[in-house]
């Protein structure tokens, strides 16, 4: 069963590499070195996100200008986010 739903482009590759962080992470912690174990989760990860972009996504829309702008807005929120929650949590544990 084929479905006619059409992704923007790149959904299955950063599906791919969201995915295979967390898998990558035991791995690492398996071989000994837990910095491994992302690395080749992004690998895969990004291997498999790219042959199904192939297989199922070759058909795919391009981002406008106005939806990528609201994207990066996001993303700046978000990381402005994440640098205050690490701020707060490197003074809680140095002080």
């Amino acid at each position: 069963m084929k479905s006619d739903v059409k992704h923007k482009k790149g959904h299955f590759i950063s599906l791919g590499i969201a995915m295979g962080i967390p898998l990558g992470i035991p791995l690492g912690l398996a071989l000994g070195n837990i910095a491994y174990g992302p690395l080749i989760g992004i690998c895969a990860g990004l291997t498999v996100g790219y042959i199904l972009e192939k297989k199922f996504n070759a058909g795919a829309e391009e981002i406008f200008e106005a939806e990528y702008a609201k994207q990066k807005r996001i993303a700046l929120i978000l990381l402005g986010i994440g640098l205050f929650v690490l701020a707060t949590v490197a003074a809680v544990c140095f002080s």
